[in-house]
């Protein structure tokens, strides 16, 4: 595996990892930006597999959807959680948005699972 797809996972494992301290913590706004960005990494991580690379978030978002959902490598799931996460963190660092423990709780769990199914695909290549 590529140097910078693993130095991308790790990045994604260490926001997780952190995302779950804060939300222990009841800093739900800063964990949400944590999980997003660990699934923003994840992504890259995967584009980067297919010798892709984009510099917007809304580039990344589109091609994983176009590249590895449309395709069926992925489940919809994923590219969904990574949308609106992308959305939530944007209200978490510009605006004053109190978010559900249950949304927070389920963006962890869809974020561990997704890196477990990266890794997964990712080895097999």
């Amino acid at each position: 595996m590529d140097e910078k797809i693993i130095k991308f996972l790790n990045k994604a494992e260490k926001n997780i990892h952190l995302a779950k301290k804060l939300f222990n913590d009841d800093e739900l706004e800063v964990s949400i930006s944590r999980i997003y960005y660990a699934m923003f990494y994840i992504t890259q991580a995967l584009l980067l597999s297919k010798n892709q690379s984009f510099s917007s978030h809304k580039g990344v978002i589109i091609n994983f959807g176009n590249l590895f959902v449309k395709s069926g490598i992925f489940d919809k799931k994923y590219h969904y959680a990574l949308k609106e996460a992308f959305e939530d963190r944007q209200e978490a660092d510009y605006d004053f948005v109190e978010f559900d423990k249950k949304k927070i709780e389920e963006y962890l769990k869809i974020s561990s699972e997704f890196l477990e199914e990266a890794k997964k695909y990712l080895s097999e290549r």
